[in-house]
């Protein structure tokens, strides 16, 4: 019976201590959560500090009250640390992660190289007569390939072989009239010049 007395006389105490230094504690909480949450902005800090000092002081009515929105206030300010070392973290681990990846360029050949692999496993897949047409039509394609582009990046020493080819060149009656541009003169008598 003594011992309840008495815890309920300690606890009692611990209570009206507590209630007494709350507002002290939600202004050093909110003061503390201003600053981290605008390390890079003192003025806006500062506002922010003078705002919720106001707040506790004038607006919250409990002591109780006043605690647990400067303890709100510390959760936030905790977060917003916590947030920013975390994005610090990040940033570094991003960059260790971006540091060890390969060059672009060994990522190409690497897959050029699987490419090339693959259609020589293909190709080995194929029966004999198949990897013969295929020999043989590489080669011809090639040629084929660089005879046009012969006949149509050399102009003047493939005139006669592309008339040869597709004919001669149109001109005369069946010849594409070519856009005639009108000719301005600034002696005119149009008033639109």
């Amino acid at each position: 019976m003594i011992r309840e007395i008495i815890v309920a006389a300690v606890v009692g105490w611990i209570v009206s201590e507590a209630t007494d230094i709350s507002p002290w504690v939600a202004i050093r909480l909110g003061r503390w959560a201003a600053n981290n949450m605008y390390p890079a902005n003192a003025e806006r800090a500062a506002r922010r500090r003078e705002e919720w000092e106001a707040l506790i002081n004038e607006s919250i009515p409990s002591k109780t009250a006043k605690l647990f929105f400067g303890l709100g206030l510390g959760c936030a300010g905790l977060c917003s640390a916590m947030g920013r070392r975390m994005r610090l973290v990040l940033a570094r681990v991003a960059g260790r992660m971006i540091n060890a990846l390969p060059d672009i360029d060994d990522v190409a050949e690497w897959v050029a190289q699987g490419e090339g692999c693959l259609l020589l496993m293909g190709f080995l897949s194929l029966s004999n007569d198949w990897q013969l047409i295929i020999m043989g039509g590489i080669p011809a394609l090639c040629g084929i390939g660089a005879g046009l582009a012969w006949l149509f990046t050399l102009p003047r020493a493939t005139r006669k072989y592309r008339r040869v080819i597709f004919g001669p060149e149109r001109s005369g009656a069946n010849a594409v009239p070519a856009a005639v541009e009108p000719v301005i003169t600034p002696h005119t008598s149009n008033p639109g010049c």
